[in-house]
């Protein structure tokens, strides 16, 4: 594969091959080699170069190459020495002065050679200005020579902001950590000193924020480069849940913008600490804004899917080898809502409220098991299983299969049958023009292994807590009277927080913070299980009254659940479980469905809705065509066409609503449209939408989806 991102990008990485196709066979040709352009990057604009320092440093990283046209090298402006940049891409960005780089969390480091580092032993000053896009999952280096915690020194970053100085001093690892924070997305002067008399010290933008008083001579490392970005001990997340997060350690690396490196071998004085603050204080003091999840263009003006390759940042986006069509978006022409299937949620669909930063985003779970790990298509990182396509896409509706599997962090399934088989599941989303779809799920091993199926997953985007996207009275249930009663999560325990309902509350409805609010509904039988706040949201005290995880969506690094320590990252909230009816198929198979949607209506409104799927109109006095009947599996009346022209009764009641029917006619026979009576007259319009789909023999199906509600017989003529 192609590490480096410019080299999977660059068009001439290919390989093409001619072959022929003679009566013999097609003989071995060979392919042309691939011959790639390795051009440089574009240059960046950035504020002028500032010159001096209060005093020489002995190594001084300015990172003013992305000024002319750019690589992946940078150097050192007191010898010389060319440092390599190493990770997926080198971002060049807009710094304090000159250009800076940025690092994309995962990746990115830029190597000193260890012959080209200067020595420490007495004291050491140590500058860099930071603008953090994320906090680290735990200590990412921002200046790392830390070997082993025997020899050499490390400042850093860690989850909550808080910067580190530590150095070997007399034999020990010595340091400390400042109580305050580095703030989020802005412009930081960071200076670590130690002096052999008095120890160490922290100053923020020329400011002093703490001190540790020890004494002694730092022995330094020998024959290790020094990193920028990156840390040299491996470590997992610092707020993991299980115990098998521990087993997987990974780099940690910051994530955000570096600019001016600075070395010193002595001990600067405060004079001239707040000297090189104030010289090279930059005026945009704030470079970096929060990340937004991707949902696809502002505005879409009709119905339908779209593959796409959705971009979020490009240092995330640049992690991923993937085409153009790696994701699906559906959208709808008289609403902002999204059906978002992306390689960040791990295609797992995402129902969004809109586009863009206010955008609030509803998830799910696949079937998933816990015994000491989850197995579950959340551990699926890298979507190597996890994969969607479209099936159908007409201006009736649209499907959407989405592939995955259950399985831990270590890519191992829980229990694999005699053919080698975990559990894998098949998901059909069936989507309408009303915003509205049918969760499909069929899976050969759901009999046999104990799961849940379904989670309702409150995702908040960088920069917000839960609280800013749901009411604490969160989720409203409701059954088929529309009676509701409504729950309430301020403090910590869910909490019933009105009168309690009778009948099957198979409703549930998520008042988040926007015009369309989320719901599902399952089959009557379903029930529904509110979620608390985890023992483990401990570790994050006063962040929220949810519990909450940044592990998903968006993390890449192996963790069996990471606690959301800051708003720094997109975090999950999982506000509770619909536990829907299985069923079991003549094959083997299981299958479950539950209806999914965005809507402008109240719970008690969405009555109706219930009503039409669980309890749905007989389809009566059909003529020219056959049918079983109502299928919840996809919201639609299915005929099979014998005849040209059409005729049946929809025997509609109170208890027994139309709602937005589906009627999906097999053996079509033609390209041509069809025209639509009811109750004898003509129907012309948007609320009458169609479109022909054919299968691997070529037979046309015709689909036709119908905006109307009644709650009367009424007679249909399809012709």
């Amino acid at each position: 594969g192609c590490y480096r991102l410019a080299a999977w990008n660059d068009p001439a990485n290919a390989l093409p091959q001619t072959l022929q196709l003679p009566p013999t066979g097609i003989p071995g040709m060979k392919p042309t080699p691939a011959a790639l352009h390795h051009l440089p990057g574009d240059p960046v604009q950035g504020p002028d170069v500032i010159q001096e320092s209060s005093q020489p440093p002995t190594l001084w990283m300015r990172f003013d190459e992305g000024l002319k046209p750019n690589g992946h090298n940078t150097q050192d402006n007191v010898r010389g020495t060319q440092c390599a940049i190493n990770g997926m891409d080198s971002y060049w960005r807009a710094g304090v002065s000159g250009t800076c780089l940025s690092f994309d969390g995962y990746t990115n480091k830029v190597t000193v050679p260890s012959s080209a580092v200067p020595e420490v032993h007495d004291g050491f000053t140590i500058q860099a200005w930071i603008a953090p896009q994320e906090n680290s999952w735990n200590w990412a280096g921002i200046v790392d020579r830390d070997q082993d915690k025997k020899a050499g020194y490390s400042l850093g970053i860690n989850h909550v902001g808080q910067i580190g100085i530590y150095a070997s001093v007399n034999g020990e690892w010595q340091g400390f950590m400042s109580d305050s924070k580095a703030p989020l997305l802005t412009w930081t002067h960071v200076t670590a000193v130690y002096e052999k008399s008095s120890g160490f010290s922290l100053y923020f933008n020329g400011i002093p924020v703490g001190r540790n008083k020890t004494s002694g001579t730092i022995k330094d490392a020998v024959d290790l480069d020094l990193y920028v970005g990156m840390a040299h001990e491996k470590q997992f997340p610092w707020a993991y849940e299980r115990q098998i997060t521990k087993q997987f350690l990974s780099n940690m690396v910051f994530s955000g913008r570096i600019d001016e490196v600075k070395i010193f071998d002595r001990a600067l004085s405060p004079s001239d600490i707040n000297s090189d603050y104030l010289r090279s204080k930059p005026e945009a003091t704030t470079p970096l804004q929060y990340w937004v999840l991707p949902a696809g263009p502002a505005k879409v003006d009709h119905f339908g899917a779209f593959y796409t390759k959705l971009k979020c940042s490009p240092e995330w986006d640049g992690l991923w080898r993937v085409g153009d069509a790696a994701d699906i978006v559906v959208a709808f022409d008289d609403k902002p809502c999204r059906f978002v299937f992306w390689r960040g949620t791990n295609y797992l669909p995402s129902l969004v409220s809109e586009p863009g930063p206010t955008g609030i985003w509803m998830s799910d779970q696949s079937p998933e098991n816990y015994t000491d790990e989850c197995f579950e298509h959340m551990s699926d990182k890298l979507c190597r299983f996890s994969h969607v396509r479209l099936i159908e896409n007409t201006d009736a509706r649209v499907v959407v299969h989405w592939r995955n599997t259950s399985v831990s962090i270590s890519y191992d399934w829980m229990e694999i049958d005699d053919n080698g088989w975990g559990l894998w599941t098949d998901e059909y989303w069936t989507i309408y023009p009303d915003a509205t779809g049918v969760r499909y799920q069929v899976s050969r091993r759901l009999k046999d292994l104990p799961a849940q199926t379904q989670q309702n997953e409150l995702m908040s985007q960088p920069g917000t807590r839960p609280e800013d996207n749901v009411p604490y009275d969160s989720v409203t249930l409701s059954n088929l009277a529309g009676d509701t009663e409504t729950w309430n999560y301020s403090v910590g325990p869910t909490f019933l927080n009105s009168t309690p309902i009778e009948g099957n509350k198979n409703l549930v409805y998520t008042n988040i913070n926007s015009t369309y609010k989320h719901f599902n509904i399952g089959q009557i039988g379903s029930w529904w299980k509110v979620y608390s706040q985890w023992e483990s949201m401990r570790m994050a005290y006063g962040h929220s009254k949810y519990n909450a995880w940044n592990h998903y969506p968006f993390g890449l690094l192996p963790s069996d659940g990471t606690v959301a320590t800051g708003i720094d990252r997109v975090t999950s909230s999982c506000l509770g479980t619909l536990y829907g009816l299985e069923h079991l198929l003549a094959d083997g198979r299981s299958e479950l469905y539950n209806l999914y949607g965005m809507t402008d209506l109240s719970a008690p409104e969405l009555k109706t809705l219930n009503r039409s799927w669980n309890t749905p109109a007989d389809m009566t006095s059909l003529e020219g065509g056959i049918s079983d009947g109502y299928d919840k599996r996809q919201r639609a009346y299915p005929i099979t066409k014998q005849m040209e022209t059409i005729t049946f009764d929809l025997d509609a009641s109170k208890e027994h609503p139309v709602l937005n029917p589906c009627f999906v006619i097999r053996h079509w026979g033609s390209d041509s449209a069809a025209r639509v009576e009811i109750n004898e007259e003509q129907q012309r319009g948007r609320h009458v939408r169609q479109g022909i789909t054919r299968d691997t023999n070529g037979t046309q199906t015709m689909v036709i989806w119908i905006e109307q509600t009644t709650t009367k017989k009424t007679r249909y003529k399809i012709y």
